[in-house]
């Protein structure tokens, strides 16, 4: 399995660097290659998880096994980074499927919020010694101050097809989504 899995973790990575669950739904017998030999998987559904750990290496473990695979990104693939696809054929991931990725993200922003928050500023002090040598210091002074703000969702939902070889029949399917989150603040008062 070693590149098998390739697009669905090259499209985590440019969405980000954290753990992705999802799913892994077999529809037929499939073989693939783990860091501690092969692993057969029959029809079904396996609770699964991505870690993407750098632009060029991730993770894929099933729920409740020890085992995880570890792979390498392949230099030059170009993929979307909020909707879109991309199709390998066999021969170039190394493995006996073609894979068929996708990406689908989604943003949703909340209505425009008042409220505080914790701030901090530094205040500057002069401090001598005992030859009358005076430099100046901080000090952190911890305050409140008034922000605006909306929180922004941004939900990705992605896919990837294992396929036969020069056919669109699925041999099995991951399905993950991945929702993150950061405020964008409209306005933000003076800490006292």
């Amino acid at each position: 399995m070693k590149y098998i899995l390739l697009s669905l973790a090259l499209l985590f990575a440019f969405g980000c660097k954290e753990e992705i669950d999802g799913t892994l739904s077999v529809q037929r017998d499939i073989k693939l290659k783990w860091k501690t030999g092969y692993m057969h998987l029959g029809p079904g559904n396996y609770g699964a998880e991505f870690r993407i750990s750098s632009k060029d290496k991730a993770k894929l473990s099933l729920h409740g096994r020890d085992e995880y695979h570890s792979f390498r990104f392949p230099e030059g693939t170009k993929l979307p980074e909020r909707r879109g696809e991309i199709f390998i054929p066999s021969e170039k991931v190394n493995q006996p499927y073609d894979v068929l990725a996708q990406v689908d993200t989604h943003v949703r922003e909340s209505n425009v919020r008042r409220d505080w928050e914790s701030c901090y500023y530094e205040r500057p002090y002069t401090r001598c010694d005992n030859r009358g040598r005076c430099w100046t210091e901080y000090r952190r002074v911890y305050g409140q101050r008034e922000i605006e703000y909306i929180d922004v969702y941004t939900d990705r939902d992605y896919s990837i097809d294992l396929l036969e070889p020069g056919t669109k029949s699925v041999s099995a399917t991951f399905s993950g989504e991945h929702t993150s989150y950061h405020r964008r603040y409209l306005y933000q008062g003076r800490c006292y």
